[in-house]
């Protein structure tokens, strides 16, 4: 017996974010530590509300 296909639905595929993705918040974290302001942070959280470095962003802007 075969499994019942007719109605079966494609895993759903968390998304991932591209190499150049990655690149350009890499680019984006660096320059906000390099201006070391917290609108430079602010914009980081602005531009990447769910990024790799909202907790950092967050901290710096407490420590400033």
């Amino acid at each position: 017996m075969q499994p019942d296909t007719a109605n079966a639905q494609p895993a759903p595929v968390a998304p991932r974010a591209s190499i150049v993705d990655r690149v350009r918040e890499n680019a984006v974290w660096t320059d906000a530590q390099s201006r070391g302001t917290v609108a430079a942070y602010q914009s980081y959280l602005q531009t990447y509300p769910r990024g790799a470095y909202v907790q950092a962003a967050q901290d710096a802007i407490e420590a400033i």
